[in-house]
This record gives structure tokens, sequence and C-alpha cells, in this order.
């Protein structure tokens, strides 16, 4: 049911010439230590890489992918930039080195480094094992489907209109200005009032668009005039929200669960559909970064696509070698092992405050953030490797890695050899389990398992109410 790519000749060769790249690195920072960062950069890179020489067949749409992602976007061109201090040296001194020589990242990358080694080995060292065979007799009945799929809409396009009216609404010209609206919100006093449920329930847009566009897909040969307006209807309620609110990273992933349901799904050159469905993601994210802490949208013209690369690269939200250097140098003083309470805390996570009205906050973001980065009004993720490194030291780092690489591995094996209809199975993957890695490296084990676990439970308990089971069938076939 999901597809494998034939590992071409060009990508070993980009694999090769990563691994020179690394080694040109590795031999100038012994000359000049401000290449360290590129060094370490263009190794991670390889690292996660190199399994494309031995191997034959991958999966595009694999977690691995999104490892790759996770390293190759917001991990290596942030450390290549750190080098060069390039685009500016001011934001990069201020926000990524702190005033700190090159020396003292040394260890913390290669900390990283072996993290990095042992995800690796995880996933790919171990695939002899023999894969769990899951069995799911559901198929859609299209009265419930259009019943449950209208009303998931209904109820997206009331809490997107809700959002709207609680951070402000137009009227003060501000769209796509999170940050504008968070600037009053004080972390230290508790105040959280960020609207988390209307966000959450906001989602259903994009769970009614991966589910109707996968069974437009599997049941029609050709989509309509009506049925492809229909899908860009649901798409626009996807992507509201995350549009107004300046979340950048949930309209990539909607851009990339369209993507993956073309992958698995679809029909005819897959290059052109990347290239159209790519060219309104493009479009998407360029508004939202002129927007970005603006006053009026005709800032938009003077955004460059150098201003829209420094604040893809230079944040702290990824999994990136200086927020993990910082924190990595700050335990075990002032930052005080934690031996796994960053990880049970989260046990509490989905008590509502209406219950638990003293309920801390959630999250070890806004200690970092006070403690390293001398933040008052909001928070630094910790990364799942520093957090591994916070709670046990660097055997967490082998054994959490190592855990995460072989869970990553095991959960895709589940969906590639399940016996389900792709109509159903792939909105759950694409969803739910696709994005784990990313999830989970560039902020907290924590956070990104909680994430997805809420993910999974909202898809596949809309799809359940939308199918009925069935004694036997046939896998359908794009």
């Amino acid at each position: 049911m999901f597809k494998q790519t034939e590992i071409s000749s060009l990508v070993r060769l980009t694999v090769l010439l990563v691994g020179i790249v690394a080694a040109v690195f590795s031999v100038w920072a012994c000359v000049d230590t401000q290449m360290l960062f590129a060094a370490f950069g263009a190794i991670a890179l390889f690292f996660v890489t190199c399994p494309f020489l031995q191997i034959k067949k991958y999966d595009l749409f694999s977690p691995w992918s999104f490892v790759i992602l996770a390293i190759g976007v917001l991990c290596t061109p942030q450390a290549i930039c750190m080098s060069f201090m390039w685009p500016e040296a001011e934001p990069i001194e201020r926000m990524m080195l702190l005033g700190k020589e090159p020396e003292y990242f040394l260890y913390p990358a290669g900390v990283f480094l072996l993290g990095l080694v042992c995800l690796t080995y995880g996933y790919f060292g171990l695939t002899n094992r023999k894969p769990k065979h899951l069995v799911v007799q559901r198929r859609y009945n299209e009265r419930n489907l259009w019943i449950v799929l209208s009303a998931t809409i209904a109820v997206s396009l009331l809490s997107t209109l809700f959002f709207v009216r609680y951070t402000g609404g137009f009227e003060s010209g501000r769209i796509s200005d999170k940050r504008t609206n968070l600037k009053t919100i004080d972390v230290q006093a508790g105040d959280t009032q960020q609207h988390g449920h209307l966000r959450q329930v906001s989602k259903l847009g994009s769970v009614a668009f991966l589910i109707l566009y996968s069974y437009f897909l599997v049941k029609y040969k050709r989509l309509t005039m009506a049925q492809i307006a229909f899908l860009g209807f649901v798409f626009v309620i996807a992507v509201a929200v995350p549009f107004y609110s300046s979340s950048r990273s949930q309209v990539c992933w909607i851009v990339l669960n369209t993507l993956g349901v073309n992958y698995y799904l679809g029909r005819g050159n897959f290059i052109a559909k990347v290239a159209v469905v790519g060219a309104i993601g493009l479009v998407l994210f360029t508004a939202m970064s002129g927007l970005r802490n603006t006053d009026t949208s005709a800032a938009i013209e003077d955004t460059s696509s150098l201003e829209i690369f420094e604040k893809l690269i230079l944040n702290r939200n990824g999994p990136g070698l200086s927020k993990t250097a910082h924190i990595i140098n700050h335990v075990p003083d002032p930052l005080q092992f934690q031996y796994g309470s960053t990880f049970a805390e989260w046990l509490i996570a989905p008590v509502p405050r209406a219950i638990y009205p003293t309920k801390p906050m959630i999250g070890r973001g806004v200690t970092i953030g006070r403690t390293i980065y001398g933040m008052k009004l909001s928070g630094v993720p910790p990364g799942y490797i520093a957090e591994l490194y916070w709670n046990f030291y660097i055997p967490g780092i082998i054994f959490g890695m190592f855990s995460l690489g072989v869970l990553l591995e095991r959960l895709h094996s589940i969906f590639r050899n399940a016996t389900i209809l792709p109509e159903i199975a792939v909105p759950i993957y694409l969803f739910a389990v696709m994005p784990i890695a990313f999830s989970v490296l560039g902020n907290s084990l924590g956070y990104g398992t909680m994430m997805r676990l809420v993910d999974f439970f909202t898809i596949t308990g809309i799809i359940f109410l939308a199918s009925t089971r069935t004694q036997a069938f046939e896998q359908s076939s794009p």
C-alpha cells in the first residue's frame, strides 16, 4: 500500500558530496575554530543521510524523511550561518552564541552527534525483525462520511471564528501577527489565556481535508470542478487559524500532508503536483512572513527572501546546536538533573484547568528561557537531545535516541504492512505518525508524544464514526 522509490545514483552522489563537505569543514575547523559549527552541521546531515548509500528503496514520506528535514532545514543551515556569521552577525551573536567562543560548543556537538548515531542505528540497524501485521476491517459509509465531515468542518469553522474574535479580530489590521498578540502574556505570572483549545479544535479542518482528499483520489479517477472547489474551501478552513495566528509550521504540515496524499494515492505526474502544491505553500509562507510583526498588510511588499530565510533558520525552535549546547553546559548547575520529571509532567497535561486550577505550566521551555536567555514573556523548547541529557546524562542520550529510532521504524513498518483500506490508512499515518520525529527532536518528548496522541485519537475517532465494520475486503489501489 505504501510506495517505495528507488534510490537514484544522484541521491547517493549527493550524500557523498555532503560527506566530502563535512570532511573539508572538519579540516578547516582544525585551523579556524569558527568553522566548528559548519563542520558539525555537515557531519550531522551526513549521519542522517548516509543510510542511502546502502538501501535500495525508500518511502519518501517515511518518518526518517522528517528526521532529515529537521536536521537539513533547522540544524545544518543554522550551524553554517553561525560559522560565517551570515546574514548578519548581530542576531547570531545575540540569539545563538550569547558571547561564547566556539570551544564552548565542542562537547555538546559531540553529544549531539552521538545521539544521531544512536537514532540512525535504531531506525536502520534492526530491520530484519518480522513486522507485525495489523488488520483493520472498516470501510467508509458514504452517508456517514458526509454527515461526520460536514459536522467536522462546521465545528472547525466555528472555532476559527471564535479564535479570531477572542484575539482582537481584524480591526487592528494585524493578521498573521501572533507575537504581537502574545506580548501581554507573562508566563511567570501564570497568564496562559492563549486559546489553545480553539487552536486545537480548529485543526479539525485539516483532518476533514485529509480524509476528504484521500477519499476523492481513491473513489474518482478524475475530480470535477465542483469537487476541486469544495476541496479548496475545506483547505482554506484548514489553514485559516494557522495563517491568522502566524503558525507557519502548521501551514507547512498541511502542505506536506497534501503532497503525501498525492504520493500514496494520486495518479499522474507527482513532480507536477509537487510544483503546484509547493507554489501554494510558498505563497502562503511568504505572505505570513511579510505580515508577521507588522502593522499593515502593505509591509509584505518589503519582506525580502533573505529576511524570510533569517526568520526560518535563526530561531530556537528546532534541533539546533546552539540551544542544545547552552542547555548541556548549564547541567547540572544551574539546571539540575531532572531524572525523568520533564517527561512525567506531561501525564497531567490533558487535565483541564477547570478541574485542576493550580495545574503547573507544562513544559520546561519557560525555565530554559528564563535561566539561559533571560526571557520573561516566553520560553525555549529544550529539544529531545538536550532534554535526554538534562534528565539522564549520556546514558539517556544513548538509550533515548536509539529507542526513538526503533519506535519510528516500527510504526512505519506497521502501517506499511497493514491490511487497511488506503483511504483510511493514509490520512491516519500522515496526520499522526509521520510528524513524530520532527515534533520530538525540536521540542520535547512529552510535547511531541502528547500532540501526536491527540492527533491520532482525533482522526481515528472521526474515521470510526464515518465508517462501518466489514468482514473482508480487498485493498483498493490508486
